[in-house]
């Protein structure tokens, strides 16, 4: 893949499955882009939600810290 998008769901979380496959990623040497999807069913969503999210993921997956993360829900298009 020239570009690897790995979907997360946004109320679960970065799974150990999906740390396997981020692994997979980075020991494939290509750029990855984290999608937390479902980003409507989120509870209790202010305007700082979004950066505290990317913030501990960035803290909790330092490895991936280069990924850009994007938020979105395919069912409701939010943040589409």
């Amino acid at each position: 893949a020239d570009v690897c998008v790995l979907v997360v769901d946004a109320v679960q979380g970065i799974t150990d499955q999906d740390n396997r496959i981020m692994q997979t990623v980075i020991d494939a040497g290509r750029p990855l882009v984290i999608v937390l999807n479902k980003w409507d069913l989120v509870p209790d969503k202010n305007t700082n939600t979004v950066a505290k999210r990317i913030r501990q993921i960035r803290l909790d997956h330092p490895h991936v810290a280069f990924a850009p993360v994007i938020t979105t829900s395919a069912a409701s298009g939010q943040r589409v």
